[in-house]
């Protein structure tokens, strides 16, 4: 069944001729030394040719004995094909997981459980600025004593004894005077009864990640600082209507914390009851993108109402699409104070205006006629409206350009 030859066939098969090249010298000369009565070794392992051409690994063992009062041996052969073959894919297998390693753009290496380094790969020499392999070898990660000083050794130690992975980010200078920001990862390994036997790190250098993250932040503070510093209030909703975001302003503006601002959904906190319909009315024109200001009331924390001017600015995507509405959010409460203030300043001059029994005339600088009082108008014979709009000259024929000089 090994070779694929009948018994008969077996007995006129040249055997030696069906072991592959590179074994057949080798078997060969031992057999021979074994006839001679030399001292070989029992087994042996080779692969031969069955009689359907296809390749097999056999270990055998020998022994010479006599039959028919000639030397002969007697040869026993084991099927080791598909362990050689599990050999080779382990070996393949191996192989590759050494070049993944020794490729990998993170420094990887193995220690034993007394943290002497075992395996370094070539991006862990690099990172640390180490002249060799060699040299880094020659450090334990339990005892060297940056290692110690930067908390590391603790981890790796950690790691060890609760078999469970550690991870860490730490500033660290290296036994070669590189200075780096280093994201460690140590990994417990086990032996083929499942102890702990050791551990892995993987090291990357995050310095220039860890640079331009604290220079995204330190921007996005000065932004937020810019934002709460402006005079007037903010808040962005977002695409499904929920509000994102609100500045310093705009609380101290309602008395809303920010946490209460953030995250609501329409009806809002600082929406009236009474003035609900209008204010949503204006809330989704500014989703759909068509809402360009409005004079709106919105509510104080402590129930007061007060006007506010709401100017929209809105974010698109790729497509046009809005993903964002940015709300400028004025207090108009002074302006409207010193609207009504005006107009009923106005209301007291008109009325002065319209029980004097004088001519009053308001003339612009083009000599226009914009208001003249009912004494006036009443002399003229027209209502005041008629007269509104006239040139002073037509008014008074005689003294109009004396008049004009005037204006």
């Amino acid at each position: 069944a090994l070779t694929g030859y009948t018994v008969a066939e077996m007995g006129a098969l040249d055997l030696i001729g069906r072991i592959s090249a590179e074994y057949r010298r080798h078997i060969s000369g031992r057999l021979e030394r074994q006839a001679r009565g030399e001292e070989v070794s029992h087994e042996t392992e080779f692969s031969l040719i069955t009689k359907a051409g296809d390749l097999r690994w056999v270990r055998t063992t020998s022994s010479g004995t006599v039959i028919d009062g000639k030397p002969a041996h007697i040869l026993v052969a084991l099927d080791i094909t598909a362990h050689k073959r599990a050999e080779e894919l382990i070996r393949e297998g191996e192989e590759r997981y050494r070049a993944l390693i020794e490729h990998s753009p993170l420094g990887i290496l193995y220690a034993n459980e007394q943290g002497n380094i075992q395996v370094v790969n070539r991006a862990m020499v690099a990172i640390l600025g180490s002249p060799s392999a060699a040299a880094t070898l020659q450090i334990n990660l339990l005892t060297f004593p940056p290692l110690v000083e930067s908390g590391a050794a603790a981890a790796f130690r950690a790691c060890l004894d609760t078999d469970r992975t550690q991870s860490l980010e730490i500033p660290y200078r290296s036994k070669w005077g590189k200075d780096i920001y280093a994201r460690l990862i140590a990994t417990p390994m086990h032996d083929a009864g499942g102890a702990v036997n050791g551990l892995q790190v993987m090291l990357e250098d995050v310095t220039g990640t860890r640079s331009a993250t604290q220079a995204l932040r330190d921007s996005e503070r000065r932004l937020a600082d810019l934002i709460d510093g402006l005079p007037d209030g903010l808040s962005v909703i977002g695409p499904g209507g929920t509000r994102t975001m609100v500045n310093r302003t705009l609380c101290e503006m309602t008395g809303f914390t920010r946490d209460e601002l953030v995250g609501e959904r329409p009806p809002f906190a600082l929406w009236p009851p009474e003035h609900i319909v209008a204010i949503r009315a204006a809330f989704e024109e500014m989703r759909s993108g068509k809402l360009r200001s409005a004079e709106l009331t919105f509510m104080r924390r402590d129930g007061g109402r007060f006007p506010v001017h709401v100017r929209p600015a809105y974010l698109r995507d790729a497509r046009g699409e809005i993903t964002a509405s940015i709300a400028s959010i004025m207090d108009i409460t002074e302006r409207k104070r010193a609207e009504e203030a005006l107009r009923q300043s106005e209301e007291r001059y008109r009325a002065l205006a319209e029980s004097a029994q004088d001519f009053i005339f308001i003339v612009n600088n083009r000599g226009l006629v914009e208001y003249v009082n009912t004494h006036a108008a009443r002399e003229f014979g027209h209502p005041p409206e008629a007269l509104v709009g006239r040139s002073v000259a037509e008014l008074f024929p005689g003294d109009g350009p004396r008049h004009m000089d005037y204006v």
